[in-house]
Formats: structure tokens, C-alpha cells, sequence
């Protein structure tokens, strides 16, 4: 699928083309549309990078009740925590 967005938006917006990839994908993560991993690969950047994005607007991360509990136990193996 392509996307379009005409010269006068962008003109208008005063955005670049990465600008806009980055927003949207921003949007789209915060509205739980898509995966980190997804919002990142679509905004053309790597996963730390995509964090880094989401801490500047501060925007939380999407992490479910398991996740955080499986992160936790993995942190307690390692004896990080």
C-alpha cells in the first residue's frame, strides 16, 4: 500500500518526510494501534530509538500486566533485582 500526502500538506505542515512517518507512527503506538517494534520499523528507526522518541513526548510504554511480570521474574533470575 502507498501513502500519499500531497505537497501542499507537507508545505503546510512544515514537516519532513520522516517527521510525518515518525508522528504517525507515534500516534499510532500511543493509540495501541501497533507494536513498539512496528511503530519504530515504520518511523524508520531502531527500537532505543523509538523509546528515546516516546520519552521526549513523554509517552508510556505499552506494557501489559504479564509483560511487567515476566520482565520482573527475568531480572530476579539474572539477580539484577
Amino acid at each position: 500500500m502507498a501513502l500519499v500526502i500531497s505537497d501542499e500538506f507537507m508545505a503546510t505542515s512544515k514537516l519532513t518526510e520522516q517527521e510525518v512517518w515518525l508522528e504517525l507512527s507515534l500516534m499510532l503506538y500511543q493509540k495501541k494501534r501497533i507494536s513498539l517494534g512496528k511503530a519504530a520499523e515504520l518511523a524508520g528507526l531502531s527500537r532505543l530509538q523509538m523509546q528515546a522518541e516516546l520519552k521526549k513526548r513523554n509517552i508510556f510504554l505499552n506494557i501489559s500486566p504479564d509483560d511487567l511480570k515476566k520482565d520482573l521474574e527475568n531480572l530476579r533470575a539474572l539477580d539484577l533485582l
